[in-house]
């Protein structure tokens, strides 16, 4: 498996059989009558002026990572990847930071960590049941997170500071993936972007309860929570959105597509 570079800061991947990526000095087998990478250019490697006027753009248009929403974009990122027909276009740039890119880079090149079938992303809007539908499926030695609730619990005195939440999540994700196959672990949480996010860290399987937005609207006006009523649209908003930018995911399952035991 391929590994990142150890050159410091540097969020490539390795090449094979090297420490280093082909930037960093990692050596690679030319052809005869072939220039080595190494000494090409940076405007030759696609990274010269044009380049980089167009990442600095990104990064102004987009200073916070695309994909967690949290740190600072550092670097800029081919959606589509480069190797798979993906170009320098703006649609398909986003800005992004260290941690999101090594991540993606990894998905991208084929080397993701082996997929946790057992863990259980819950996610849908406020009165769409996904607690009825979490205990409808738990069984014995089988846990539940309900990040609703735990974030419910340690709301800090600036609403705007998420240290603490986003720290308690790693917890869950790690803990998540050492509970063993025999057993499930029910990730419940409304955020749509979080609950992909949470699936990408765990290698889970993200179940979507939705039993429309109209429906949900009338239960929270029903149960006088009017609060909850633009929460509930903004759910229906952010999955458009997300979907519309990233596909819907392989992996996704819509309660009524399938059944779980």
């Amino acid at each position: 498996m391929r590994t990142f570079c150890t050159h410091p800061g540097c969020s490539h991947l390795a090449m094979e059989g090297s420490r280093r990526c082909e930037e960093h000095g990692a050596k690679k087998k030319v052809a005869a009558g072939e220039t080595p990478r190494s000494h090409l250019s940076a405007h030759k490697r696609g990274y010269g002026v044009v380049w980089r006027r167009l990442r600095k753009m990104v990064l102004a248009e987009e200073p916070f990572c695309m994909i967690c929403k949290r740190n600072a974009s550092e670097e800029v990122d081919h959606i589509i990847p480069k190797h798979e027909g993906g170009g320098n276009d703006r649609e398909n740039l986003q800005g992004i930071c260290r941690d999101c890119h090594q991540q993606k880079t990894i998905k991208d090149s084929g080397n993701q960590e082996r997929s946790h079938e057992n863990i259980r992303i819950v996610n849908g809007a406020p009165y769409a049941g996904k607690r009825a539908y979490v205990y409808s499926q738990v069984r014995r030695n089988d846990i539940v997170f309900d990040w609703d609730k735990m974030m419910a619990a340690v709301i800090p005195v600036d609403p705007n500071d998420i240290t603490l939440g986003m720290a308690i999540r790693d917890v869950v994700v790690k803990h998540s993936k050492r509970i063993g196959e025999n057993r499930k672990a029910f990730i419940i949480l409304t955020d749509y972007v979080g609950a992909n996010e949470i699936c990408d860290q765990t290698g889970g399987r993200l179940i979507i309860i939705d039993k429309g937005q109209d429906a949900a609207l009338r239960a929270a006006h029903d149960d006088g929570n009017r609060k909850l009523e633009s929460v509930i649209n903004a759910w229906y908003a952010s999955k458009a959105a997300h979907i519309k930018r990233y596909g819907k995911r392989e992996k996704q399952i819509e309660v009524g597509e399938a059944i779980y035991g």
